[in-house]
C-alpha cells in the first residue's frame, strides 16, 4: 500500500515539474520578445512611436519599398494573420520554418507610401498573439 502511494506521488511530482518548465518556457518566450524588442529599439535610439515615424520621414523617401519581417509561432492561423495584414497587390511574402518547426519567419516585401502607414502595419501586427517583430 505505502509503495502505491509512494508511486502516486512521484507521478504527481514528475507532473507538476513538467507543468513547471512549461510556464517556466513560456515565460521565458515572453521575456525574449520583449527583451528582443527593447534591445531593437535601444540600439537605434529609439524611445517611441512617433521616434520611429521621424526616423523614417527623415532616413526613407515616400513611396518606398519596404521589408517587414515577423517571427510567430508556427500555426496556420498565426501566419494567416500575418499574411491577412498585407493583403495588398504587389506584396512578396516569403515562409521559413525554424528547424525545430516550433516558429515561422515570414518576410514582406511591399511598397507603402507614408511612414504612418508602417507605423499601423506593425501596431496592427502587434495585435497577433506570440508575434515577434523585427
Amino acid at each position: 500500500m505505502f509503495e502505491v502511494y509512494l508511486d502516486k506521488l512521484d507521478k504527481d511530482l514528475q507532473h507538476l515539474q513538467e507543468l513547471t518548465a512549461y510556464i517556466n518556457i513560456q515565460n521565458q518566450h515572453l521575456l525574449l520578445t520583449k527583451l528582443i524588442t527593447w534591445n531593437t529599439l535601444i540600439h537605434y535610439g529609439i524611445e517611441s512611436i512617433s521616434d520611429i515615424k521621424k526616423k523614417l520621414k527623415k532616413d526613407t523617401s515616400f513611396p518606398t519599398k519596404y521589408l517587414f519581417k515577423f517571427i510567430v509561432p508556427s500555426d496556420d492561423s498565426k501566419i494567416d494573420q500575418v499574411e491577412n495584414l498585407f493583403n495588398y497587390e504587389g506584396a512578396v511574402i516569403n515562409k521559413k520554418t525554424s528547424k525545430t518547426g516550433k516558429y515561422t519567419s515570414i518576410s514582406i516585401h511591399i511598397v507603402m507610401k507614408k511612414a504612418d502607414d508602417i507605423i499601423i502595419k506593425y501596431q496592427q501586427a502587434e495585435k497577433i498573439e506570440g508575434i515577434i517583430s523585427l
